[in-house]
């Protein structure tokens, strides 16, 4: 398709308007010297147009890469090899030969998988001048980029001498571990241990490792190294709105990725070398999604405005707004106006820029303006959003990632964004995520089709129906899943309103439902699905228990003087000893009970709780204790506190430090647990050494593991015993102004340290702070 200038003037303005808003970030990871951060949307649409041609230019044309000058040039390896041979074939097939290319030092742009955001860094690597006068920096990864600058000449000589002088070997599930930390900045700086770094010296005829060039399967590893840098390389650009580069760089990796699995097959007579492994390019896959996406965003022009900032100034965000506001008070919408709305909405949700909040875990979707637009539209968006996820094939600008050192990226869909709106706008969930680097756009075709027909179905049979009674539906349909169930029970006792001023339950008009009533079903649900995961250890155990406990915790907040909570606190209770989420729902049934006036239930929480084991609760222990804030001076439950401190309780022999400190933390509001903690404090017993320099102070621990952080005040440098008493006072603190000061004394001297030590363990003495009990 040929464009011609005012079309590719259009294509310009694309790239720099599909760019997110995100400041730049400042902090760079280089060979050199950190540089500010600088984005590329100018330079990208001044490329776009200084490559036009008067008659035409292509999005294909755009996708290309130059190829170097010494691309066909004979290469004869030092050692023929497995990995020679794997590198001859890499360059074979398009990655960018260094030779006949000047070592330069240059600025150049790469990506952020956390923010989405560009960032500049300075990094060593080759410049070759193309005929018509663009530059172009091929780094130690193997990409090419477009340098921001070329800031002169870099001694290779020097940098190999340094690549070298690390061990050779290692282990390479480390490398990959912490190369993949760094992102695209951390693989523009070259390692020894690095496949890609060893073929680039292989090219250039100098000695890399030995190690690397031993490896049993070095085409697999190889080409899925240099794949891997194409794929970051392709997705960090797709998620701040860099078209042109995705385009080229997807490009390339789709081609290469074909390639590489024709060979596989035919080297192998496999898809892959080790069928144990799988596809080891698998992550390569989503390539020609990238590539498709890229070429339509490019192909479709500049966009308008959002129709979401519009209408959001309209409603009064903005200097004119309040004003007009004023005068126009909001009318209701007709039904052609919000469809309208929700149509545009829908056609903008390929900007959604939502990101990863954790390690594991989710892109908060919701969150989006976009989307969470389309939540407050309501339930007259559905059956767009249904069509929505069922056929849209466009990108989002999010992804989702398992871990940000595994090989592993998912970018999400329209699709999801669709579905994510669905979910809450009628507050049901038909999908179920398998695992923690799960989520809908990896389902594929088959997986999302299916759930776009759960979601017309259940729509086509609930719409006329009112929220409550749906939940009230759900919950009788023995055909439901448990997820489902606890779904609705969580619908019917949510309240209306805001946090501030929460209004009435959703379920109030059920109150006076009978046989059953929502207490008997609530009731019967927990009872169906204890017995069914009666075995831990079976298919699906644990979602049940997890579904049990939500309908619990409902049932406690519809009716917390219900007679059933009795006859469900026993069936929780045995299974604490061994199951965590039943530790947790035990804890709550009592506190409930016992708040709700039945005052047995402090005398049953009390001789319970020290049958907890703490392997059970040792992630959140603090999780069993809330009935001890709220009777924290009941004689009973000071008498639990006790035990829990004692050798056969949660505190063990005292001798694990985190242990120790896990507990403690947790009963600081107790008296008992605080004369502990100022008991401890006298312990003088080393266990690891402290080591201070400036502001950065790290502890290495006797029986294993490190900690490095920064202070607010810097210690006195040098290396010192850290101690229990130390360790206690480190982690046991409030936050105060006098704890900050004190846990700047720790890192100092072992005088100043004392002196911390006891102002600390003065404080413990006293009687804990009592918090007033709410009406």
């Amino acid at each position: 398709m040929a464009l011609d200038r005012p079309l590719l003037f259009a294509l310009a303005v694309c790239v720099a308007s599909c760019r997110p808003a995100h400041p730049p970030i400042t902090t760079a990871q280089s060979a050199g010297s950190t540089t500010h951060a600088a984005t590329r949307v100018d330079r990208d649409a001044a490329v776009l147009l200084a490559r036009a041609d008067a008659a035409s230019q292509s999005v294909d044309e755009i996708a290309q890469w130059p190829t170097m000058p010494a691309q066909s040039a004979p290469w004869r390896a030092a050692n023929e090899s497995s990995f020679s041979q794997a590198t001859r074939w890499l360059f074979d097939h398009g990655m960018p030969d260094p030779r006949e290319l000047e070592y330069v030092r240059a600025r150049v742009t790469v990506g952020d998988l956390w923010g989405g955001r560009a960032s500049s860094v300075e990094a060593h690597g080759w410049l070759y001048r193309a005929p018509d006068n663009a530059q172009w920096f091929l780094g130690w990864n193997g990409n090419l980029y477009e340098p921001e600058a070329v800031l002169g000449p870099a001694d290779f000589d020097a940098d190999y001498a340094q690549l070298t002088a690390a061990p050779d070997g290692g282990d390479a599930m480390m490398y990959r571990f912490v190369r993949a930390r760094g992102g695209e900045a951390g693989a523009l700086v070259p390692s020894i241990a690095e496949p890609i770094t060893n073929a680039i010296l292989a090219r250039l005829g100098r000695r890399g490792s030995s190690a690397v060039a031993a490896q049993q399967e070095p085409f697999a590893a190889l080409v899925a190294d240099y794949q891997w840098a194409l794929f970051d390389r392709a997705v960090c650009a797709h998620m701040r709105g860099d078209d042109a580069t995705t385009l080229r760089v997807a490009t390339r990796l789709v081609s290469l990725r074909d390639a590489a699995q024709r060979e596989l097959a035919r080297a192998f007579d496999a898809a892959a070398p080790d069928p144990n492994h799988g596809d080891p390019f698998a992550f390569a896959l989503a390539a020609e999604s990238l590539r498709a996406d890229a070429r339509r965003r490019l192909a479709r022009g500049p966009r308008a405005p959002s129709v979401v900032a519009r209408d959001d100034a309209d409603a009064g965000v903005g200097p004119s707004g309040p004003a007009a506001s004023a005068q126009a008070p909001e009318q209701p919408m007709t039904a052609r106006a919000i469809e309208a709305r929700v149509r545009a909405i829908i056609d903008e949700l390929d900007e959604v820029d939502a990101r990863q909040w954790g390690q594991p875990g989710g892109v908060h979707l919701a969150g989006d303006p976009r989307v969470n637009a389309l939540i407050e539209l309501g339930e007259p968006a559905i059956p767009l959003l249904i069509d929505a996820l069922e056929r849209d094939e466009r990108l989002t600008r999010s992804v989702h990632f398992w871990r940000d050192f595994s090989r592993h990226r998912s970018v999400l869909g329209v699709h999801e964004a669709a579905y994510t709106a669905i979910a809450n706008i009628l507050r049901q969930d038909f999908f179920r995520v398998a695992s923690t680097g799960d989520d809908l756009s990896g389902r594929g075709p088959a997986g999302r089709a299916q759930l776009a027909a759960r979601v017309r179905e259940y729509w086509n049979r609930m719409s006329a129906i009112p929220l409550h009674e749906r939940a009230s539906r759900v919950l009788a349909d023995d055909r439901a899943s448990p997820e489902q169930w606890a779904t609705a029970a969580d619908n019917i006792v949510t309240r209306s309103g805001t946090n501030a001023q929460p209004g009435p339950m959703l379920g109030e008009p059920l109150r006076s439902r009978r046989n059953p009533s929502v207490t008997e079903r609530f009731a019967q649900r927990v009872e169906q699905l204890l017995a069914a995961s009666a075995d831990p250890e079976a298919d699906g155990a644990y979602e049940r228990r997890r579904s049990a406990d939500t309908i619990t915790r409902a049932l406690i907040a519809w009716e917390p003087r219900a007679p059933a909570l009795r006859t469900l606190t026993a069936r929780w209770m045995p299974r604490s000893t061994v199951d965590e989420t039943a530790a947790y729902c035990t804890a709550a049934l009592l506190a409930a009970r016992a708040e709700a006036g039945d005052e047995a239930a402090v005398g049953e929480y009390a001789r319970w709780l020290p049958t907890v084991p703490y392997d059970v609760v040792r992630m959140s222990p603090a999780g069993l204790l809330e009935l001890t804030r709220r009777r924290p001076n009941d004689p009973h439950i000071q008498t639990a506190v006790r035990a829990l401190l004692g050798p056969r309780g949660w505190i063990g022999d005292g001798r694990d430090v985190r242990r120790v400190v896990s507990v403690l933390e947790a009963m600081l509001h107790l008296d008992p647990a605080r004369q502990y903690a100022a008991q401890r404090l006298a312990d003088r017993t080393v266990i690891g050494e402290l080591e201070v320099s400036g502001t950065n102070y790290g502890i290495n621990y006797r029986n294993g593991g490190s900690l490095s952080a920064s202070g607010s005040v810097a210690g006195r440098d040098g290396r010192y015993p850290w101690r229990m008493c130390d360790e206690l006072t480190l982690n046991l603190r409030t936050h105060s102004d006098a704890d900050n000061a004190r846990a700047a004394q720790l890192l100092g001297p072992v005088a100043a340290r004392d002196a911390a030590i006891a102002s600390r363990a003065a404080e413990l003495r006293q009687p804990a702070p009592q918090t007033p009990r709410a009406p």
